[in-house]
This record gives structure tokens, sequence and C-alpha cells, in this order.
């Protein structure tokens, strides 16, 4: 697999396996740990940062570097991740596979 084809492949994964977490409170987090991994890969329900941080695990494990784009922030998360040299952008809640921008960015 190319390296394309493999982001492509984790993206939709995380897409297609993981539920939109709702209830994205302190609260709920500490819950279920929706803003981990763990809450995507295990628990198949997840916020876009837990969404985020199994891109980054799962691209980690196939040779890719990826980034995590508003870590840690109160709004919308998404990857970055190089490919062929250039950073481009994989959005595992919107299903959004390579673009050179991500909507939200100014």
């Amino acid at each position: 697999m190319s390296d394309l084809e493999k982001a492509t492949a984790i993206t939709n994964y995380i897409f297609e396996t993981v539920e939109v977490q709702g209830n994205q409170s302190l609260e709920a987090y500490k819950t279920n740990y929706g803003n981990e991994a763990y809450a995507a890969l295990v628990m198949k329900i997840a916020a876009c940062s837990g969404r985020c941080k199994a891109v980054t695990l799962l691209c980690n494990e196939a040779g890719l570097k990826s980034q995590h784009i508003n870590a840690n922030k109160w709004e919308h998360q998404w990857n970055k991740i190089l490919i062929n040299g250039k950073w481009l952008v994989f959005d595992s809640q919107i299903n959004l596979v390579g673009a050179t921008k991500h909507p939200l960015e100014g």
C-alpha cells in the first residue's frame, strides 16, 4: 500500500466504525474516555479528539507521520498526515481524505 492508501484506509476505518460522541463535557470524557484513542478503538464512540488520537496511533503503527490539529482545544480537531513530502488533511469525523486544506482553516 502507498502512504496515501494507508492514511485513507485508517481514516475510513475510524469514520465507518466509530459513532460520534455528542456529549463532549469533561464529565462525559471521564465516564467514557471520549477524548482518547481507547474510546474510538475499543468503545467505538468518540469525540473528534479521541478520533484524532486513534488516527495518530494507527498512523504510527503504519509508519506514517501524523499531526493532531487543535489538540487540547475546545474546537474541532483533525489530522494532517505527511504524504510524499506534503502535509494533507484527514478528518475521520467527516471523512475528509487527502485535502490540502481543511474547511475550518482560515
